[in-house]
């Protein structure tokens, strides 16, 4: 039956012209989803360039609206594109500001498959919104979403953050096709991948994967049948989540865990919640993070030398105490120190070169030395 309904949506599309006809055809066809052999098809039988509508949010979203709106103006591509964006309280979305200034169409979340220009696709980039079946459906070859990694792993909300916290030495793009009802399911399209350096920040992760992204979205258009027809399912095996992080995420649990632990979550999270624990009482921020093996730096880019450090050709080894002197969360730091050391599980420590408690400035850990520590007995030298 399906068969049959398919080729009469084909020949009427054929006989009678017009956005609205191709979209009550695939209604027609959905009923549900397409299947994506069906996709493959209609998407060979489009003889003008691509309308596409884009939905997005963040940065992550603008490098690819960046690469559309350059297809639409340099290429034979896209000819039409339509922006779907937040509408943020604080002032506008990166995506809305982008599109506003480059003159695309820009429309705010929610919408509905009745006030929905049909375009051919829809592209999905960092939205942050479940698509309800009845847009998805009104776009003659569906929706396609960039997602940030290499899925089934890290399906969610913050798959760049997980990979970094949980010390991934790989990770990448998938460019996927969207299921109503439930996120990052669909069959995959294209996928790329990236090693993540033993030092790399989440931003700077965000930053080359939302390029990645864009790059592999541009070649998954250029042929959509081919990828439609080689499309495949995601394995069962190797599905995790990655759930949307708060300011919690951010405490760090001294007695719970290592200082490598301590040392992803940094890198991680301080671009979007610096690490935070109690010193007395009072919220402090630890911001530069160092380990003790990777604790040498140039002469030239450190200001406060510590009494006990040590120079050999112009490289300098910050000095810190052996791990089993101590405990978890006690500090050791000393006047002109240029790390302050904390002890944390496993008989391991970690450094940290600024602190910052709230309503004060941000310290280097001589200050944070002489404006607090040595205001207090020894054994109250503890973050919490």
């Amino acid at each position: 039956m399906l068969i049959h309904n398919y080729k009469f949506c084909v020949l009427f599309k054929k006989c009678i012209k017009g956005i609205k006809v191709v979209h009550s055809c695939t209604q027609f066809l959905s009923n549900g989803t397409v299947e994506i052999q069906k996709l493959a098809v209609i998407a060979s039988e489009l003889k003008h360039p691509l309308r596409l509508t884009f939905f997005g949010t963040d940065s992550f979203s603008v490098k690819s609206l960046r690469l559309l709106e350059k297809e639409v103006r340099s290429s034979k591509l896209i000819s039409e594109l339509h922006v779907i964006t937040t509408k943020l309280k604080h002032g506008p979305s990166p995506v809305e500001s982008f599109s506003v200034a480059a003159g695309l169409p820009v429309h705010h979340w929610p919408v509905s498959s009745q006030n929905l220009v049909a375009t051919d696709v829809g592209v999905v980039v960092s939205f942050g919104h479940l698509i309800p079946a009845e847009v998805i459906n009104a776009f003659t070859l569906g929706m396609l979403n960039v997602h940030g990694s290499l899925l089934p792993a890290y399906r969610g909300a913050a798959p760049i953050i997980h990979a970094v916290l949980n010390g991934e030495t790989c990770t990448g793009i998938t460019v996927m096709r969207i299921h109503p009802k439930r996120f990052d399911v669909g069959e995959i399209l294209r996928t790329a991948s990236v090693e993540v350096g033993r030092h790399t920040k989440s931003r700077q992760l965000h930053e080359t994967l939302s390029e990645l992204g864009a790059e592999h979205l541009i070649e998954v258009l250029r042929d959509l049948p081919f990828h439609f027809t080689n499309a495949r399912p995601q394995p069962t095996e190797g599905v995790s989540y990655a759930r949307k992080i708060s300011e919690k995420h951010a405490v760090v649990s001294w007695n719970e865990k290592s200082a490598d632990e301590i040392y992803r979550q940094y890198l991680a999270l301080d671009d979007h919640f610096p690490l935070t624990a109690l010193w007395q009482d009072n919220l402090v921020q630890l911001r530069e993070a160092v380990l003790p093996e990777d604790a040498t730096i140039r002469v030239d880019e450190e200001s406060v030398a510590a009494p006990s450090n040590e120079t050999r050709n112009n490289r300098r080894k910050l000095s810190y105490p052996p791990s089993s002197t101590l405990t978890e969360g006690q500090i050791a730091s000393g006047k002109g120190s240029s790390v302050l050391w904390v002890g944390c599980a496993n008989n391991s420590i970690i450094g940290f070169k600024a602190i910052k408690l709230k309503g004060k400035k941000t310290m280097s850990p001589h200050e944070f030395h002489n404006g607090f520590m040595s205001k207090v007995t020894r054994d109250k030298w503890y973050f919490k």
